[in-house]
């Protein structure tokens, strides 16, 4: 069984900043490796200068260079995708924000750079270093800065859901809930290209990570059924939770334990709903006599097998003050029993020798940390 659920505008906005610090950190990391090609060249001109000057020759070899050099930006976008596309402006302009912190540098605008591609009809991934030094010369930069996103192949962010359950013939049922969504991995390049010379003085490359919001409950789904134990159903809806699955939980005898209530995480589980074989806390009258009764004669609480048996004899004895005297007649008025009410439920046989149960249902109240029974 699939379910796709929206995303929980909180726990999203948190991993949307996690991503964002991501992000900055390798901008500035890669920052630095190539701030220092710069800073580099500015020691190798100034030591070059002195040197001519001392010996009173010139360096015609060299553009004229001065400091806080020009810096040109273009963007690291693509027209592949918009996604792509996104990425690549985002990045350059982070790109351009850190590295324009340098004393240095004087960074161009990115819509600079933008510009001289669009008048020549060219596209990011189009440059090369050749290109992009012409390019930047035109634009009276010193150094340029050019790169590109690639989007790699998508990272699948699992919600798994697996509960076993053995049926009375010892085979286990399986039910398995996942496929959240799908992340998007970028790979981010960057060269610093030296306008002078064309040749790449620095190149940087690292992964990004963009969370992908899950799509919304396609299969239209307003219940999953866990048939799991107490922690293991705390530990599913505090996972469906963060992925805003906001559907009705439902769960059997297992889930009836105090760990459910007690657990930090049970708000996950209000409203969930489960079938219990007996509940001993019910507000009924047949059942608030019944456990009162069993307490005094045994000095406990009667548990499910307590209360099936109670309700068998009750039924027998029903029959028998009746009328019943043949082993046929006993038969033929147990097959006949309809929404006999007993202490576990309502219970009819319509003609068939497997019992049909209308058991308790209950329902989770973390914040009274209660079990209330609805039917």
């Amino acid at each position: 069984m699939l379910a796709w659920g929206g995303v929980n505008p909180t726990a999203m906005k948190d991993a949307d900043s996690d991503e964002k610090r991501d992000q900055e950190i390798k901008v500035e990391s890669a920052s630095t490796v190539l701030g220092k090609a710069i800073l580099d060249i500015k020691a190798d001109f100034e030591s070059r200068s002195a040197t001519a000057e001392a010996e009173g020759s010139t360096m015609d070899s060299y553009r004229p260079l001065t400091f806080p050099a020009r810096l040109a930006i273009f963007d690291f976008g693509s027209s592949t995708s918009a996604a792509v596309y996104n990425a690549g402006r985002s990045f350059s302009d982070r790109f351009s924000h850190v590295l324009g912190q340098l004393d240095e540098l004087t960074v161009l605008s990115p819509d600079e750079g933008l510009k001289r591609l669009h008048e020549r009809a060219l596209t990011p991934e189009a440059l090369t270093p050749p290109l992009a030094a012409e390019l930047g010369r035109a634009m009276d930069a010193d150094f340029v800065l050019m790169g590109s996103v690639t989007e790699l192949s998508p990272d699948w962010n699992y919600l798994s859901i697996t509960a076993k359950e053995d049926d009375k013939d010892g085979r286990q049922a399986r039910a398995d809930i996942e496929l959240f969504g799908k992340n998007q991995v970028f790979k981010v390049e960057a060269e610093i290209v030296d306008a002078r010379t064309a040749s790449v003085v620095a190149h940087a490359q690292f992964e990004s990570l963009k969370m992908r919001p899950p799509l919304p409950n396609a299969l239209g789904l307003q219940a999953i059924y866990i048939p799991g134990r107490a922690s293991e159903a705390v530990q599913a809806a505090s996972a469906m939770d963060f992925c805003d699955l906001k559907l009705t939980l439902l769960g059997g005898d297992l889930w009836k334990a105090p760990e459910l209530l007690q657990n930090d995480n049970a708000s996950s589980l209000d409203g969930a709903l489960l079938s219990v074989g007996f509940f001993g806390d019910s507000t009924v009258p047949v059942v608030e006599r019944f456990v009162e009764t069993y307490k005094k004669r045994y000095a406990a609480l009667p548990g499910q097998l307590a209360a099936q048996a109670y309700d068998a004899a009750a039924m027998m004895a029903s029959l028998l003050r009746s009328g019943v005297s043949t082993r046929e007649e006993l038969h033929q008025a147990l097959l006949g029993i309809h929404d006999f009410a007993g202490v576990s439920g309502q219970t009819s046989f319509d003609g068939r020798q497997d019992a049909i149960k209308r058991v308790p249902i209950l329902k989770v109240n973390s914040v009274a940390k209660t079990f209330e029974q609805v039917q």
